[in-house]
This record gives C-alpha cells, sequence and structure tokens, in this order.
C-alpha cells in the first residue's frame, strides 16, 4: 500500500512540475555560488585492467589532475558527442565497469573527501564489479546532468544545481537541500530523508530522468554569517551595504532577506570576489564556512571581521546514479556507498579541521563575532515575511511544492524545543569558560537565543 502512495504521488509531481524550466542562477556559478562554471577539474581513478572503463583514465593517483589538452579531448568525445565511448546500457556483460563521477561543484575541501570515500566504497561495496574511474569537478550543470541522464555517469552536486532541468522553482529547491534560511541542522535533515522519507520528494524529482538520488552530506558544513570590512552591531547597519550572498540574489531567499532589511544583494562570480572587497564593489560577502572559505582568504581584501550564526542551512548534496548503474551495483550497495560517504562528510566539516580553520582565522587578524540576538531577530522577521510570500504563492500555483514546504517546516518544528535541549552548546559552553569568553562574552547563549525564537513563532 506504501509502495503504491510512494507511485502515485510520484507521478503526481511529475505533471506538477512547470512546462517551462526555473530560472538560471546569474553568471557566479549558478545557485549556490560554488561551481559549476565549467572548468573541469578531473582526478583519475585507477582503473581494473580487466574492466571497461567508460572513462579513460591516466595513472594511478586520485589526486592527479590530468593534463588540459588530454581532458578538452576528453569532453569532447565524451561529454559533448557521446559517440565514442559506450554507454552504461551496452558495458553490463563486462567484468567489471568504470563509470565517471562528474561535480557540478568545485574540488573544496570536504567535498573532494566526501566523492573519494563514495568511490572507495562502492569498489569494495560490489566487490569491484561497479568502479569509479576518474572524478572530475567544477563541471557546468547541464554536462552533468546530461550525462547522468544518459546513464555515461554518476554527478555530484546540490538539488538547486539541477532545478533549471528538473522544473522546481528555486526557493522550494531551497526546502529539498536544506539551505532554506533558519534550516534543519545537518543531522536532523538526514534523519528526515532517511527515517522520515523525505527522500521521496528528491525520487519524484529524478524519477522522470531514469535517475536515482542518494545524499551525499553537506557541500558546507555550519555556514557562518559572512566577512564583513566592519562589524554589524544592529540591523540598521545592512542598510546601504552591497553584500553577495551565496544563492541566488534574485530569486533565493537569502537574497530577499538582505533586501527586506536595506541592503543590496548582488552576483559576483568567485574568482571577482576578492577583487570586488577590495575596491569597494563589495561591502561583505557569504560563501561556505570556514573549511571551504580559508584558502580564499578574504580578510586579505579587508573583509576581517567574520560573523555568526548564518542564516543559512548547510546545504545538501547528493550522488545521482542512474537506474542503470543502480541496477548493476545494486541500491543496496550504492546506499551504503553513500552512507559512508556521509560519514566522512559530516567527521571533515564538524570535526577538528573546522575549529583548526577558525583558530588560523585569529592568527591571521580575524575577529570573529557573533551577530546580536535582535539582528538575528529582525532576519528571522525578514524570512518568515519573504517565506510566507513564496507559500502564498505556491499554494495557489503548485500545490506539491506547498506541500513540501509543509512537512519541512512541520518536522522542524516538531524537534526545535528537543534540539534547544539538547544542542551541544547548551552541555557544553556552562562548563567552558574560555569558549564563552571568546565567542559569547555578556551576550546569551545560543540555546537562550533559539529558545526566544521558539517563543516567538
Amino acid at each position: 500500500m506504501e509502495d503504491g502512495r510512494r507511485t502515485q504521488s510520484r507521478h503526481r509531481l511529475s505533471s506538477q512540475l512547470p512546462a517551462g524550466r526555473a530560472e538560471k542562477a546569474p553568471g557566479d556559478g549558478g545557485y549556490g555560488g560554488y561551481g559549476g562554471g565549467g572548468g573541469g577539474r578531473r582526478r583519475p581513478h585507477a582503473a581494473s585492467s580487466r574492466g571497461l572503463s567508460l572513462l579513460p583514465t591516466r595513472g594511478s593517483s586520485l589526486g592527479r589532475a590530468a593534463p588540459a589538452a588530454y581532458f578538452t579531448l576528453l569532453v569532447s568525445l565524451f561529454l559533448v558527442s557521446g559517440l565514442a565511448i559506450s554507454p552504461i546500457a551496452q558495458a553490463q556483460a563486462a567484468t567489471s565497469v568504470g563509470i565517471p563521477m562528474l561535480a557540478s561543484i568545485g574540488a573544496f575541501a570536504g567535498v573532494t573527501d566526501t566523492a573519494e570515500e563514495f568511490a572507495r566504497s562502492l569498489k569494495e561495496e560490489t566487490g569491484g564489479k561497479v568502479f569509479i574511474s576518474n572524478i572530475t569537478y567544477d563541471l557546468a550543470r547541464d554536462v552533468v546532468f546530461r550525462a547522468v541522464r544518459e546513464g555515461r555517469a554518476i554527478g555530484l552536486g546540490a538539488p538547486g544545481n539541477y532545478a533549471n532541468f528538473t522544473g522546481v522553482d528555486p526557493r522550494t529547491i531551497q526546502y529539498l537541500q536544506n539551505d532554506v534560511p533558519f534550516a534543519m541542522s545537518f543531522p536532523q535533515f538526514d534523519a528526515f530523508l532517511r527515517q522520515a522519507n523525505f527522500s521521496r520528494y528528491w525520487d519524484q524529482v529524478y524519477k522522470p530522468f531514469g535517475i536515482r538520488p542518494y545524499h551525499a552530506g553537506t557541500v558546507s558544513g555550519a555556514q557562518l554569517g559572512g566577512w564583513f570590512k566592519k562589524p554589524i552591531t544592529k540591523l540598521g547597519d545592512f542598510r546601504g551595504l552591497t553584500i553577495r550572498y551565496t544563492g541566488n540574489p534574485i530569486t533565493a531567499f537569502q537574497g530577499m532577506i538582505l533586501s527586506e532589511v536595506g541592503a543590496t544583494p548582488i552576483a559576483v562570480p568567485a574568482p571577482d570576489i576578492k577583487a570586488a572587497l577590495a575596491n569597494g564593489t563589495l561591502d561583505g560577502v557569504e560563501v561556505l564556512g570556514p573549511v571551504a572559505d580559508e584558502a580564499a582568504a578574504y580578510w586579505e581584501s579587508g573583509a576581517r571581521v567574520l560573523h555568526y550564526p548564518s542564516f543559512q542551512g548547510p546545504e545538501s548534496t547528493h550522488f545521482l546514479v542512474p537506474d542503470a548503474v543502480v541496477a548493476m551495483a545494486t541500491d543496496k550497495a550504492v546506499r551504503r556507498a553513500a552512507q559512508d560517504a556521509v560519514s566522512l562528510n559530516s567527521a571533515v566539516f564538524y570535526g577538528p579541521r573546522a575549529q583548526a580553520a577558525l583558530d588560523r582565522f585569529r592568527g591571521k587578524g580575524v575577529t570573529i563575532r557573533r551577530l546580536p540576538v535582535p539582528v538575528v531577530q529582525g532576519l528571522y522577521r525578514a524570512f518568515k515575511k519573504v517565506e510566507a510570500r513564496h507559500r502564498a504563492e505556491v499554494g495557489r500555483s503548485n500545490p506539491l511544492f506547498a506541500q513540501i514546504i509543509d512537512e519541512y517546516n512541520a518536522y522542524l518544528k516538531s524537534t526545535i524545543n528537543h534540539s534547544v535541549l539538547s544542542a551541544p552548546e547548551a552541555q557544553q559552553l556552562p562548563a567552558r569558560d574560555d569558549i564563552v569568553a571568546r565567542f559569547i562574552g555578556v551576550q546569551p547563549t545560543v540555546a537562550q537565543q533559539r529558545a526566544e525564537l521558539c517563543r516567538r513563532v
């Protein structure tokens, strides 16, 4: 009976997806603003000499990049024409099959760890029958999606990367990838996907394309509130600032919130952020989290104030696996490989590496400051205002999208009180005076702030 309901709801979702494509994000790497620009950084895996690799490999080192000319040839033969290399469906008789992983995300710390762990585990779980031949990062989203749909690759990216092809609007997709403002925590969303079956919406979105999605963890970990040239001491300080925030500033909630409080959100390509900070085009920027932000060194361009907390969730990603590959590897093997990857992803983004990055920030003269409680409350009120407008709009145009929003918010509300009581800071901060002095000062703890927000909802 449950299977029947799920199948029926999948058809219902497919029928309610808009005929036109969702609006593309601007040229800053698109939705999310982290890669997908088509640079194509390749990391080859060692291919089995007995197997059939669907993309030629060069060398055995996972971290060795192929020369530009070689990669260009691969793209022209494999990704564009599709004629020179046999698709997965024609390779099932081989002793083992190597398939490339194509990512629409850049080769960031944490992302590469996650992709490589999935590759390691998939080969182990299938006994070498299916293996990742190589991994290429920072590819254009249409290239990745087309290759996966045609059964020629496994994809890695966030749901929002492919909203232009699946037809989900750019704000509803934020609930499907947990980067809606004031979102669930990473473990909450993982449980929501797996135990509360929210992942069925992922299944429904990709089923018409012959693709199976599997959770791949987060692209950022706990995000921060942004790098600024001057501290934000009150909500009015946002007025007149020009800020580059992750996500499409025209269509994403984050940009809408900034507009509500008087700031001007703009799209700046990631490689140009430091120059824009230095020449005054930007007053502030938010990209990902401490692990990924460290290499950018925004403090060198005058943004020496790092605020927290973020009003953006820890954006989730997924592996996109063609049905034919799942059939060869089995759903059980792919799911276990994905779970191994999520476990490592969590360790990278929420373990000692993140704290070490924060310590190094301080060593570079960065001031890490909490946003004052009235500022966080003002941002939250702005979010609920724009969210209500969006919910009313999809309620009229696409009831299923409204259902996604309502189900997400209902689960969040059902867990928030326990989250406040069990939050690590609620347990640890009273016993850690050094942390209280460094991060909190005389301000209320995070748990107290969350409890206050709950009372106001």
